[in-house]
């Protein structure tokens, strides 16, 4: 989007496509499970508070004339943001102005049981509706986003089949996706940046959780290799006062990739319970000691193997990365995704 803004695209020069993806978040975060569709969403029905949305219709008097069909609500229909948006092809000249919508299953749209369907209507939008639900997204190869850019490619070739010397299908569909699922692009260089970035912003959640006592007794008790290399990092980072900062419990924030991993493996409870991640440690009781530690235990080795993975991203070479099996950076790539703070804003504000 940031590109886009630069380039000059019009639809990126105002906060409209920023906003969309922002209320498409905060509908995640109200619907268990991280789908946009509530489970229990009935067409037409209303989640406004008293006072607040659309009037409420007016019940019809006793004595008025009833319509011999009852007129039925429109589908439900969702916008997916961050899917709605001009998609170009350069080999076949076309391009989509694609509206996305997540419905259900009994959508009319969707006849026929099929997952996902694309339409151009009258005003030149191309809508595509999705069942996000379908167990055909329960893989982790494939995405809605990667059932669209199928769809656009074959449209390009059901366009294009009368011209001689067309584009094939596979062709189309690998432009569409460096264009646009460059999110799931496993770049070596974008994956290291990101690690140390994930590495960084827990660091940085430190500061929120400790007092003043506290954060100085956690530096001294690092190994003395590891408070040099701090001091030495603060100083090249021209940080200013470093007592005040190693007081503020912001040192973890100038402390290599290890030390980070092995900081919060060794203080889980300055990391866990909402303080950085919400996953429960010290609140953890099973009412016996034995069975308690375990659980937490685990907890702390669950973690301990994500911030593993993030710390090999973030110490590799950009070459060695490269050579390195796909299988081992999905999985780093995975861990990037869970280790993100849960809880930074609500401690932020």
């Amino acid at each position: 989007m940031a590109k886009k803004f630069h380039d000059g695209d019009p639809a990126f020069q105002t906060d409209t496509k920023w906003w969309e993806l922002v209320q498409e978040q905060d509908r995640q975060l109200l619907v268990a499970g991280g789908s946009t569709m509530a489970p229990s969403s009935t067409p037409g029905a209303t989640d406004a508070l008293d006072g607040f949305g659309p009037p409420a219709e007016a019940v019809p008097s006793p004595n008025a004339p009833t319509s011999a069909e009852p007129v039925l609500p429109p589908p439900v229909e969702i916008p997916i943001a961050h899917l709605s948006n001009e998609y170009r092809s350069d080999s076949t000249n076309q391009r989509w102005d694609v509206q996305a919508f997540e419905v259900e299953e009994a959508h009319p749209a969707l006849d026929s049981g099929r997952p996902w369907r694309l339409t151009k209507q009258s005003t030149g939008i191309d809508k595509f509706w999705v069942d996000t639900r379908n167990a055909v997204f329960s893989s982790a190869t494939l995405t809605p986003l990667d059932a669209l850019l199928a769809e656009l490619a074959w449209s390009a070739m059901d366009f294009q089949r009368s011209a001689p010397g067309t584009a094939s299908f596979a062709s189309v569909l690998c432009e569409l996706r460096l264009r646009y699922a460059n999110v799931h692009a496993l770049d070596p260089v974008a994956l290291g940046s990101d690690a140390r970035q994930v590495l960084g912003t827990v660091a940085g959640t430190l500061a929120q959780n400790i007092g003043l006592d506290d954060a100085r007794a956690l530096f001294n008790d690092l190994p003395t290799r590891d408070q040099e290399f701090i001091l030495h990092r603060m100083a090249s980072r021209a940080a200013g006062n470093p007592q005040s900062l190693i007081g503020q419990g912001r040192f973890l924030e100038f402390a290599p990739p290890r030390v980070v991993c092995d900081f919060v493996a060794t203080h889980p409870e300055l990391f866990l319970d909402g303080k950085c991640w919400d996953d429960a440690y010290e609140s953890l009781d099973y009412g016996f000691p034995a069975a308690t530690d375990e659980a937490r235990g685990l907890v702390v080795r669950h973690y301990e193997s994500l911030m593993a993975d993030a710390v090999w991203l973030a110490e590799q070479d950009v070459a060695d990365l490269s050579e390195a099996n796909r299988s081992r950076l999905l999985r780093a790539q995975l861990a990037l995704d869970l280790l993100a703070p849960t809880v930074l804003e609500a401690n932020q504000s």
